[in-house]
């Protein structure tokens, strides 16, 4: 969710994984579909040209490139730098119901995201996210997802650190976070490899 220019589609799609990218700007969806094709990767991944919020519409995205973003003032371009967009619930595109990683990279927009999740966030048994975020989003979006029954680590440059509901209070960490149900064994597994 905000594919950039396919650089995890790309590798996921070369591991054999059924792929999803979704990327609102359209040089951006270009560069995507030009690496997937030179990849020959075009039948291993479904690109969808738009961004994911909260309700389906249509919406202005401000910025280009990296950085682009659905609320306004948050770019670091000009307010006249911008495109017009579909934006689509996650919880209207159909996904197989077997493990899924959600990756998701939105500039600020990620609590929306989970707004048009529906079961898809509740589903923390076939669901893992990774999710940029941080500052005053860490703490409500942290909390909504050990709510759903995940628990949340802040992923550094070797290892996975565990984050738990007090230190969402103090923290000032921004980044990537791994959010992940722990009662499944082969998560337990793979989380120990890193911390």
């Amino acid at each position: 969710i905000g594919a950039h220019y396919g650089y995890y589609s790309c590798m996921a799609a070369q591991l054999g994984m059924q792929v999803t990218a979704f990327e609102p700007i359209d040089a951006n969806y270009q560069m995507l579909r030009d690496n997937l094709e030179k990849n020959e990767l075009l039948t291993n991944v479904r690109v969808i040209h738009g961004a994911v919020g909260d309700h389906s519409h249509i919406a202005k995205i401000y910025g280009a490139f990296s950085g682009a973003t659905l609320i306004p003032g948050q770019s670091r371009k000009p307010e006249s730098m911008y495109q017009i967009t579909q934006v689509y619930r996650l919880s209207e595109i159909a996904f197989k119901q077997e493990p899924t990683l959600f990756l998701m990279d939105v500039e600020g927009f990620e609590l929306q995201v989970l707004d048009g999740a529906g079961d898809l966030l509740n589903d923390s048994e076939n669901n893992s996210w990774i999710v940029e975020t941080g500052g005053d989003r860490l703490l409500e979006f942290g909390t909504r997802m050990m709510d759903a029954g995940y628990s949340l680590f802040y992923i550094g440059r070797s290892k996975l650190t565990p984050i738990s509901r007090t230190d969402l209070k103090s923290s000032t960490l921004g980044g990537n976070f791994l959010c992940i149900n722990l009662s499944l064994i082969i998560n337990q597994e793979l989380v120990a490899k890193y911390l």
